[in-house]
């Protein structure tokens, strides 16, 4: 029970990561919130608040003119989390 539990939770909390912040043009609107890419039906979701209410708009392929995703703040996330485990190997080998 607590592993389904775990993995409900886990599944919910990854649905998000695959949103990307950022502004879709269209000919007659612009959108700004979470963006989605479906394959399937080649559309983009758009997930925008509108008051207390999220909407998901869609937006076929063809009709988008322009994406606008702003730059990470660091293009390389993990070059901290390297050199924090460098140091820390270094500590314990010389305890050795």
């Amino acid at each position: 029970m607590r592993k389904t539990a775990m993995m409900a939770v886990a599944a919910m909390a990854a649905a998000n990561l695959w949103a990307i912040q950022g502004s879709l043009t269209t000919d007659t609107e612009t959108l700004t919130g979470d963006i989605k890419w479906q394959a399937r039906g080649k559309k983009y979701i758009v997930s925008v608040k509108k008051g207390k209410t999220m909407l998901d708009m869609e937006r076929d392929l063809a009709d988008v003119r322009s994406l606008d995703i702003p730059k990470p703040a660091s293009t390389r996330p993990w070059s901290r989390l390297k050199a924090a485990t460098a140091r820390r190997r270094s500590r314990c080998s010389r305890r050795s």
